[in-house]
């Protein structure tokens, strides 16, 4: 059996990296980024969307509240969510609404967020 060059191994793990984020995310779902604990901040997204899905980055992520920016108003959806690594929750936001900003209040870990 042939080795495998460093180049082909690195190669391969760089493509089941792409393979398995896409998997979690779906076709549907658009990824518009990241949000720590005491990372405070806004999202932008500018889209319209029915649907939020926050995914666990961190071993244990906490979050209470998605919020969703509409221009100058707002919207908050409690979650209380306790996510491990991976697992995801979606929230349904309305049908076809007009998102400016996207945000999340994550008391522990750190998460993404998608939209759809």
């Amino acid at each position: 059996m042939k080795k495998m060059s460093a180049f082909a191994l690195v190669s391969c793990f760089a493509l089941s990296l792409f393979i398995t984020s896409q998997a979690c995310a779906g076709d549907d779902w658009q990824k518009v980024g990241e949000l720590a604990k005491d990372g405070a901040g806004r999202i932008s997204v500018n889209k319209t969307i029915s649907y939020c899905k926050i995914v666990g980055m961190a071993e244990v992520s906490v979050v209470n509240t998605l919020i969703i920016f509409k221009g100058g108003d707002n919207k908050s959806y409690p979650l209380t969510a306790k996510l491990k690594k991976g697992e995801a929750r979606e929230v349904s936001v309305g049908d076809k609404i007009n998102v400016t900003d996207i945000s999340a209040s994550v008391d522990r870990g750190a998460v993404e967020l998608y939209v759809k």
